[in-house]
């Protein structure tokens, strides 16, 4: 007997229902690239992403590993300041 796959079952479990997924144009908003950085990071392999068909996806986590790898600290803090 086969076993149909129940269209509520599958977004509760399917880790791309629960908001963890960021589309190109995501990212380019959120790291202010152009459209060929972002392509030039994900060539050198900076960002990681995910490819199904045409379509690639960025995680949330990865995007903001990224930028905290990429985090330049401040040489002095003045007093009072974070």
């Amino acid at each position: 007997m086969k076993q149909f796959i129940n269209n509520e079952n599958l977004t509760k479990t399917s880790p791309i229902s629960n908001n963890n997924w960021l589309t190109i144009e995501d990212v380019i908003r959120i790291l202010n690239v152009s459209r060929r950085t972002l392509q030039s990071y994900r060539d050198k392999r900076l960002i990681p992403y995910y490819q199904v068909g045409r379509k690639i996806l960025f995680k949330n986590t990865d995007i903001d590993d990224f930028l905290e790898r990429h985090h330049v600290k401040a040489r002095y803090q003045q007093k009072g300041e974070l």
